[in-house]
């Protein structure tokens, strides 16, 4: 059975990251940034999609090359549908990601290491 988003609770961020430290250090930002806010981590695409699919975010940060599913599979079937079918999703790769990719939808992106200022710039835009 399907969620409604009237249903669940709303979450501040999922962060979604293969990597532990990239995990623990985008965590440990956003809660200086918003301590008030919830957040829930996974590491991987599929964990993603099964989070994402039971509770409502205010923004996706989602890595690309993560094992199982990756990130642009995890984005598509975020955004086909269901809750989070809305939600800013903000791409977080060590890789230059250019628009022009052709996968970049909706997303905002952010490059690896992640800068304090813009990470700001990129949540001051979609979270008042």
């Amino acid at each position: 059975m399907a969620t409604k988003a009237d249903d669940v609770l709303t979450i501040g961020f999922l962060v979604v990251d293969d990597s532990y430290v990239n995990r623990a250090l985008l965590q440990k930002m956003l809660n200086q940034l918003k301590p008030d806010m919830g957040l829930h981590t996974a590491n991987d695409g599929q964990e993603a999609i099964d989070l994402a699919g039971k509770h409502k975010y205010r923004m996706i940060f989602m890595d690309l090359q993560m094992p199982r599913v990756d990130g642009w599979q995890a984005i598509a079937h975020i955004q086909k549908g269901g809750i989070n079918s809305q939600t800013p999703i903000v791409i977080t790769s060590a890789n230059t990601v250019k628009e022009d990719d052709g996968n970049f939808g909706r997303c905002e992106v952010l490059t690896k290491p992640i800068k304090a200022a813009d990470l700001k710039s990129i949540v001051d835009r979609y979270i008042v």
